[in-house]
């Protein structure tokens, strides 16, 4: 939404809206002096990386060009959920906040929201979430793990947050590793990869291999359907090819 100069009690709901003219000045501030160096979080984001890519807002990253090529975003299908099932016992593979949401009778949006907190929150806040109800009957032992760490581990509520997030570096961190190895180069946003159209079908076949490596069973998607991506790449080909 665009202030237009007017404030932001202008608009009765400003606390669900992202302004542009906000937007900018913190993009400004990112990049201004130059991007940030990339700082390597402490054991309670579990390694996580922070920098100017990470923190300027979505709409305004998705707009980046690399070599003057757009880029798409390539990313895990409810990729804590699917860790967590590993770490904890779960006996469900490939979750997604679909399947969840079509057994709850709920949207799709309301179940990935609340993936979103839900293995960071307090034991009594999970169970006031949306998706409680569905590991409670769909996975029972799963969470008895998860709500024993909270109560015992030393970190406590934060515990079972720390090993998802030290979990998600080490898999991106080696689709990384081979990406570039292959000459391939993306930005990192957390779960999250953003490269050139014509990489997206390679990032997802390396993401895939290195996550199922992991023992983590989801896949990577993309914004844009397979079909449009195998028609890019038959098309770049092609143009080589003359």
């Amino acid at each position: 939404t665009k202030l237009n100069k007017h404030s932001k009690s202008y608009f009765n709901d400003y606390e669900n809206r992202s302004f542009v003219e906000e937007n900018i000045e913190l993009f400004n501030y990112l990049t201004q002096n130059g991007f940030l160096i990339p700082s390597v979080g402490d054991a309670r984001s579990g390694g996580r990386v922070v920098d100017s890519l990470v923190l300027m807002p979505s709409w305004i990253r998705k707009m980046i060009k690399i070599d003057r090529h757009d880029i798409v975003e390539v990313d895990y299908r409810a990729l804590h959920p699917n860790i967590a099932s590993m770490l904890y016992g779960g006996k469900k593979h490939y979750i997604t906040h679909q399947m969840i949401a079509d057994e709850l009778g709920v949207e799709k949006q309301v179940i990935k929201e609340a993936h979103l907190s839900f293995f960071n929150e307090k034991i009594n806040q999970m169970k006031q979430s949306p998706v409680y109800a569905y590991y409670k009957k769909k996975e029972p032992d799963m969470l008895n793990n998860i709500m024993y760490e909270k109560r015992n581990n030393e970190s406590k509520y934060k515990a079972t947050s720390k090993r998802l997030f030290d979990c998600e570096v080490r898999i991106m961190s080696e689709v990384l590793r081979r990406l570039n190895s292959k000459g391939i180069y993306a930005l990192y946003v957390y779960d999250a990869l953003y490269c050139k159209q014509v990489d997206a079908l390679d990032a997802i076949e390396v993401m895939n291999q290195v996550v199922l490596e992991f023992g983590v069973y989801t896949t990577a998607e993309c914004e844009i359907s397979m079909e449009q991506l195998i028609n890019r790449r038959k098309v770049l080909d092609a143009i080589k090819d003359l």
